[in-house]
């Protein structure tokens, strides 16, 4: 805790338009976390026009969207 903000211990994330999560990474994560709170970073969306005009990272969205919605 630094001046009573709460941190998480661990910070993981899957940065760049074109890699992402995959299902492989994410669950092998969630098999080895560590003690302590750990945070996932990570920017689900739908691919549609609108997030193609703003944004280069359009098709890793619609994966992640997936992978973090997925109930396993």
């Amino acid at each position: 805790m630094v001046r009573g903000v709460g941190m998480s211990d661990y910070l993981y994330g899957a940065l760049g338009a074109k890699r992402g999560w995959n299902r492989g990474k994410f669950d092998c994560l969630l098999r080895n976390l560590p003690l302590g709170l750990t945070e996932i970073m990570c920017h689900p969306g739908k691919n549609d026009s609108n997030l193609r005009a703003i944004s280069s990272m359009t098709t890793v969205r619609e994966k992640e969207y997936r992978i973090f919605c997925d109930g396993r």
